[in-house]
C-alpha cells in the first residue's frame, strides 16, 4: 500500500540548503509519507547527498535526468513520480515546521471540499535569518468556483501555497506547470476551480529569499533559462514561445474555455433579446410618419448622449434590492422580500440589451424604410392578410437589416467590460473581466494579450462561418 503523502522535491545544484531541507522533512511528525528526489542533471554534490540520505531513509527515493530540462519539467516530475493520496512540495531550499503535514492533513481529511491547505509564510535569508512576514491571502473556503478564481487572480503574489500540502488528484486534472513564465499562477488559478484553499493560521512555512533563486534572478534571459534551458535564445523568439505558451494554457484550461463558452452565450443570448426586441420597433419606426416617427426615433438615439457606465448605474439604482423594481413589487405585495435582479445574468442581460438595443433597431430601421411601398399593395391586392405580408414579403427584405443588425450587436457584446462587472456576479465572468484583471490589476500583459488573442481568433472564426453562409456583401447597414 503506497503511502497518504508524497513529498516532492524538484532540486537542481540544490547542495548549499539540501541537507537542511532533507533533514526537516524527514523530521516531519507525519510519518506516513514518501520522499520523491528529482535530481536535474546536478552538477555539484546534489547526487551524492541525495544517494546518501535515500541509502539511510527507505522512504526517500532518488530520480536523476541526465540532462538539465528546467525546473517547470522538474516540478511535473516529481508529481509523475507520485503516489501517495496527497502532495507536497518542497523546494530544496525552504523550510518548514515539522507539524506542517500533520496539521494539513488532519484539515484534508476532515473537509473533502478542500483541495489544498497550507501554513502562513515567513521569508528568510539564505543564512536562516527572518527578513519579515509574508500573508499569501489565499483563505478560499467560498463554496463558488467563480468566486475562488477571481480571489486567486486578484491577490496571488509569491506562490507559497503549493508547498503545503495539495490533493493530488485534483493537481494532476490540472495542466500543471507550462513552460513559459507565471504558469504557476496559471496553475493555483486553475486548482482553485477544483476545490477550497484552508489556510493555517500559524506561519509553518520558511520561503529562503537567496541570490541563486528563482526570486533572486534578475534577467529575463536568467529566468527563462530557469524555466526551461531549451528555449534560451534572442528575446524576440522568447516573446513568441511565451506568448504561444499563453494560448496554449488557455486552449487547454477549462476554465478558460468556460469563461469563453459564457462570453459567446452571452453576447449570443443578448443578440437574440435585441432581435426579438428590436426588429418590431424598428416596423413600428418605419409605419409610423409625422412628428410621432421624429419622437420615436429620438428615443432610441437618446442613450448615445449618455454615458454607458452612467446607465449601467442607474440599472443598479431600478434593478437593487432596494431598487425601484423591488420597492414597487414589495409595496403591490406581489413579492414578501427583494428579488435578486442583479449580481446575477438577469441584471447582465438587462444592462446590456438596453446598451446595444439601438445597434438592432437603426439598422432593420434603415432597410424598412427603403422596401418600396408599391410591393406591400401588390401583396394586399393579391389578397394577402397583413400578417402574410409581413411574412412573406418584408421579412425576407429586411434580413440583410437584420443579420447586419445581430452581428453588430453580437460584436460588441463580446467585448463588453463596464456592465457585466457592475451588473454581474461571480459565475457571470466574461472574457473582457479576465483580461482586465490580467493587464491592469496583475500587470500580467502577456497573458492578458493572449486572452485577447484567443478571443480575437474565436471571433473570427464566427466572422467567416458568417459570410459563408450569409455572405458579408449582403449586408446594409
Amino acid at each position: 500500500m503506497w503511502p497518504r503523502v508524497s513529498i516532492g522535491i524538484p532540486v537542481y545544484n540544490g547542495a548549499p540548503f539540501l541537507r537542511e531541507t532533507l533533514d526537516c522533512i524527514g523530521d516531519q511528525t507525519w510519518q506516513d509519507t514518501e520522499i520523491v528526489i528529482s535530481d536535474n542533471a546536478s552538477t555539484d554534490e546534489t547526487p551524492a547527498i541525495c544517494r546518501a540520505y535515500a541509502a539511510a531513509d527507505p522512504r526517500v527515493r532518488y530520480h536523476r535526468s541526465e540532462t538539465n530540462r528546467g525546473s517547470a519539467w522538474n516540478f511535473n516530475q516529481v508529481i509523475t513520480l507520485s503516489r501517495g493520496e496527497y502532495f507536497k512540495l518542497a523546494n530544496a531550499d525552504d523550510l518548514c515546521d515539522r507539524t506542517l503535514v500533520a496539521r494539513c492533513v488532519a484539515v484534508l481529511d476532515a473537509h473533502p471540499q478542500v483541495v489544498a491547505c497550507f501554513g502562513r509564510t515567513t521569508l528568510i535569508d539564505g543564512r536562516g535569518r527572518r527578513i519579515r512576514d509574508y500573508d499569501d491571502n489565499l483563505h478560499l473556503r467560498m463554496p463558488d468556483p467563480g468566486d475562488r478564481f477571481m480571489a486567486v487572480l486578484r491577490r496571488l503574489g509569491l506562490v507559497n501555497m503549493m508547498q503545503g500540502v495539495v490533493r493530488l488528484e485534483a493537481l494532476r486534472r490540472t495542466a500543471l506547470m507550462g513552460g513559459y513564465l507565471g504558469s504557476d499562477m496559471v496553475l493555483v488559478a486553475e486548482l482553485a476551480l477544483h476545490g477550497e484553499f484552508h489556510e493555517l493560521e500559524e506561519r509553518l512555512f520558511q520561503r529562503r529569499m537567496h541570490e541563486d533563486a528563482f526570486s533572486g534572478l534578475s534577467s529575463l534571459d536568467e529566468q527563462v533559462a530557469y524555466m526551461v534551458p531549451a528555449q534560451k535564445g534572442g528575446l524576440g523568439l522568447y516573446y513568441c514561445r511565451h506568448y504561444v505558451g499563453y494560448c496554449r494554457a488557455i486552449v487547454r484550461s477549462p476554465l478558460y474555455m468556460t469563461v469563453l463558452g459564457l462570453t459567446f452565450r452571452t453576447a449570443l443570448g443578448v443578440t437574440v433579446v435585441c432581435v426579438l426586441l428590436g426588429v418590431p420597433t424598428a416596423y413600428v419606426l418605419a409605419r409610423t410618419r409625422g412628428p410621432v416617427r421624429s419622437v420615436l426615433l429620438v428615443a432610441v438615439v437618446l442613450p448615445f448622449l449618455t454615458s454607458i457606465l452612467i446607465r449601467t448605474y442607474a440599472w443598479m439604482a431600478i434593478l437593487g434590492r432596494n431598487g425601484v423594481v423591488n420597492q414597487l413589487l414589495l409595496a403591490a405585495g406581489v413579492v414578501a422580500s427583494p428579488l435578486p435582479l442583479m449580481h446575477n445574468a438577469f441584471g447582465v442581460y438587462v444592462g446590456m440589451t438596453h446598451v446595444l438595443l439601438p445597434f438592432m433597431i437603426l439598422p432593420v430601421y434603415s432597410v424598412l424604410t427603403g422596401i418600396d411601398a408599391s410591393l406591400l399593395r401588390a401583396a394586399q391586392s393579391l389578397g394577402a392578410s397583413p400578417a402574410r405580408t409581413l411574412r412573406t414579403v418584408v421579412l425576407p427584405l429586411a434580413l440583410p437589416g437584420i443579420a447586419s443588425g445581430a452581428m453588430l450587436v453580437f460584436l460588441i457584446a463580446i467585448g463588453f467590460y463596464i456592465t457585466p462587472a457592475i451588473l454581474g456576479g461571480p459565475r457571470e465572468i466574461m472574457i473582457s473581466n479576465l483580461i482586465e484583471v490580467q493587464v491592469v490589476e496583475l500587470l500580467n500583459w502577456g497573458f492578458g494579450a493572449a486572452l485577447a488573442f484567443v478571443l480575437l481568433v474565436a471571433t473570427t472564426g464566427l466572422m467567416v462561418v458568417f459570410d459563408r453562409f450569409l455572405g458579408l456583401d449582403r449586408l446594409t447597414v
